[in-house]
C-alpha cells in the first residue's frame, strides 16, 4: 500500500523498507501524490550519497508532487470531456442523420400517398360535376374542387420544405438554384446565386448541411431583414467546398443573437452553427446595423 505522506531514509542500508533497485543507491526520498484523499501514484528520488535529502529539499518536492497531482487530474477530467464531447458529437450527428431521413419519409409520404389521394377526390368531384342531376349541386362541388386544389398545393409545399426531391436526385447546386428562386419570388427580393457545376456529387452530410444553412438564411432574410437583394455563391476551392450569402438588410448584434441562442433562444442560428460542425466544417457571421449580413460556411471535401 502507498504511503499517504513522505519517506525520506538518509541510509536505505539500514532502512529494511527499501528494496534495492541499483546497487549503489544510499539515500532515497518518496512522496506520495495526492488527490484528496486518495494517493494515486509517487515520486521517489535517490542518490548515491547518504543522507542526501533535506528538510527543504523534501518540501520541495512535495510542492512538485502537489503540481504534478493537479496536472494528472487535469489530464484526466480533460479526457473524460473528450470522450463525452465525442459522444455527444457522435449523437447530435446521429440525430441529423435521423431528422433528416425521417423528412425525406415524410415528405414523400404527403407527395407520393396524400397528394395523389387528393388528386383522386378532386377528379371524383369534376367528375360529380358533369352529371345532369348535380346542377343544384355544382356551386358546392366547385367550391369543395378549389379548396382540394388548395389543400394539394399546401400538401406539396410542405413536402418541399421537409426535403425537396431535388436535393436527393440532383444533387445541391440545382437544389439550391430552385430554392433561391422559388423564395425571392415569395419574398420580393433581388437574388443572385452563382454557382460553378460541382465536378461530382458530394457527400451527401455536406450536401445537407449546406443546403440548410442556406435555408435558415434565407428564412432569416425573409422574416427579419427586410433586404432589397440576396447573393449567394457556391464554389470549389480544391479540398473545400465555400458557401457565401450576402444580403444588405438592416443587420443584427451577432455577439448578442449568439448570447440568446446560449440561453435557448435564436435556434435557428444555433442549430446553422451546429449543422456546420457536425459536417466538419467552419462558419462566420458578420453583420452589423444597417449594413447588412454575410455568411461564409467552409466544409472539407
Amino acid at each position: 500500500m502507498l504511503k499517504r505522506t513522505r519517506v525520506c531514509s538518509g541510509d536505505v542500508r539500514q532502512d529494511p523498507r527499501y528494496h534495492a533497485v541499483h546497487d549503489d543507491t544510499r539515500s532515497e526520498l518518496c512522496v506520495p501524490l495526492r488527490l484528496g484523499d486518495r494517493v494515486i501514484g509517487v515520486i521517489n528520488v535517490e542518490t548515491t550519497r547518504p543522507d542526501a535529502y533535506t528538510e527543504a529539499d523534501q518540501r520541495v518536492l512535495e510542492t512538485v508532487a502537489s503540481q504534478v497531482a493537479i496536472a494528472i487530474q487535469n489530464a484526466q477530467l480533460f479526457e473524460q470531456v473528450r470522450n463525452t464531447s465525442a459522444r455527444l458529437q457522435t449523437l447530435s450527428r446521429q440525430l441529423v442523420d435521423a431528422q433528416e431521413t425521417e423528412r425525406r419519409a415524410v415528405a414523400r409520404e404527403l407527395h407520393d400517398e396524400i397528394g395523389q389521394a387528393l388528386t383522386t377526390v378532386k377528379i371524383n368531384l369534376q367528375a360529380l360535376e358533369r352529371l345532369p342531376a348535380a346542377t343544384v349541386l355544382v356551386p358546392r362541388l366547385e367550391d369543395s374542387v378549389g379548396i382540394v386544389d388548395t389543400t394539394i398545393q399546401q400538401v406539396r409545399e410542405l413536402a418541399l420544405t421537409l426535403r425537396p426531391a431535388l436535393l436527393d436526385d440532383l444533387g445541391l447546386v440545382p437544389a439550391l438554384r430552385w430554392y433561391v428562386d422559388r423564395q425571392a419570388q415569395r419574398a420580393w427580393f433581388t437574388a443572385q446565386f452563382v454557382a460553378e457545376p460541382l465536378p461530382t456529387r458530394l457527400p451527401q452530410a455536406i450536401e445537407t448541411a449546406c443546403f440548410r444553412v442556406a435555408q435558415e438564411a434565407l428564412t432569416n432574410v425573409m422574416r427579419h431583414a427586410q433586404a432589397h437583394w440576396v447573393q449567394i455563391e457556391l464554389h470549389q476551392r480544391d479540398t473545400e467546398l465555400h458557401l457565401m450569402i450576402r444580403d444588405d438588410g438592416v443587420g443584427f448584434d451577432v455577439q448578442a443573437v449568439q448570447q440568446h441562442a446560449a440561453r435557448g433562444r435564436s435556434m435557428g442560428l444555433l442549430g446553422m452553427q451546429e449543422r456546420v460542425r457536425l459536417a466538419g466544417g467552419q462558419i462566420e457571421i458578420t453583420s452589423a446595423s444597417l449594413r447588412g449580413t454575410e455568411i461564409r460556411v467552409r466544409f472539407p471535401l
